[in-house]
């Protein structure tokens, strides 16, 4: 694993000491691998997947996502984080159809249990309350350190569903695992569509996480 990428994963799970400077290396790593060229697709795979959490870079890391997959379709990883980026931008029906891609690339692949995490969040901004709590469950349990993700679409889906007290204990378990967690930086760990943030905001509002 790179600087890059274990710069990437402490800072979305919400386990760095100092978020900005991890989120500053990671970027400056995507930046000096995409400098030495742009032919191999897990290079933009990974240089987008750093960009796009840790530098809020979703359209320039979507047109990479795209360029990877045109370059080797069966790229498990782009089709996930490829996912994602339709989440940010707001095209969720395609994020879905991006997740269940993946499953139907790598069913056996650990891996693939990410795309859980595309399913949660897509539903939930669907409405599909029942179905993204489902996608979140089996995230958390297929795998386990994606917990303070699974967490976060939990906590929104039971708001939405008025399951307030449910929704409120499993904030109890996200504030033990990132106790940095608020309201107001929402828009940093998703840095989607301003209406998108806002209904993630009012859920996390409701669940009674600090603002």
């Amino acid at each position: 694993m790179g600087i890059g990428a274990a710069d990437l994963i402490t800072y979305h799970l919400g386990w760095s000491n100092d978020p900005a400077a991890d989120a500053s290396r990671s970027v400056e790593c995507a930046r000096s691998a995409l400098a030495l060229g742009t032919s191999d697709p897990l290079v933009l795979t990974n240089s987008a997947t750093c960009l796009m959490f840790c530098g809020g870079e979703v359209e320039f890391a979507h047109s990479l996502y795209e360029e990877a997959i045109r370059l080797d379709p069966n790229g498990l990883i782009a089709w996930i984080w490829g996912g994602w980026a339709k989440i940010l931008r707001g095209d969720h029906h395609t994020a879905i159809k991006y997740a269940q891609r993946a499953q139907r690339l790598s069913p056996i692949d650990p891996r693939v249990a990410l795309a859980e995490q595309v399913l949660a969040f897509a539903h939930f901004f669907l409405g599909n309350y029942e179905d993204g709590l489902k996608c979140a469950t089996s995230l958390a349990r297929r795998l386990p350190s994606s917990t303070p993700v699974s967490l976060r679409a939990a906590i929104a889906c039971n708001v939405y569903l008025g399951s307030i007290e449910a929704a409120k204990s499993l904030l109890k378990e996200l504030a033990v695992l990132s106790p940095s967690a608020r309201v107001s930086e929402t828009h940093k760990r998703f840095p989607g569509r301003p209406q998108d943030v806002a209904k993630l905001q009012e859920a996390y509002r409701i669940a009674g996480m600090p603002e």
